[in-house]
């Protein structure tokens, strides 16, 4: 298993395992974005470690999850850079305006 560090430019590097603990203890760094939409929890977190590595070829390394306010699991996508991230956080958003709340 490799880990990676995100760096303060949003980039990340490969670390040891003492590395990424120590970064995941903060929860604020670990968190990119966070909104509530309609009772829905819309959360993108950095993971630090490759989420598919069974996927050749593609690193995902943040992950978007979306909860009812039940806390179930309604929602989930990863990605490899920060901009996906932020991207696919929006992209969540919209898709509990549109799809969860029918």
């Amino acid at each position: 298993m490799t880990y990676y560090f995100l760096n303060e430019d949003k980039t990340f590097t490969p670390c040891d395992l003492t590395q990424w603990g120590a970064q995941l203890k903060d929860h604020k760094a670990r968190r990119v974005v966070f909104k509530k939409v309609e009772g829905f929890d819309v959360s993108t977190v950095w993971i630090g470690m490759d989420m598919e590595p069974w996927i050749e070829g593609s690193i995902k390394l943040f992950e978007t999850m979306v909860f009812s306010p039940d806390g179930n699991s309604e929602y989930q996508d990863r990605y490899t850079t920060y901009e996906q991230a932020i991207e696919g956080h929006k992209y969540a958003v919209e898709w509990v305006k549109t799809q969860a709340l029918l």
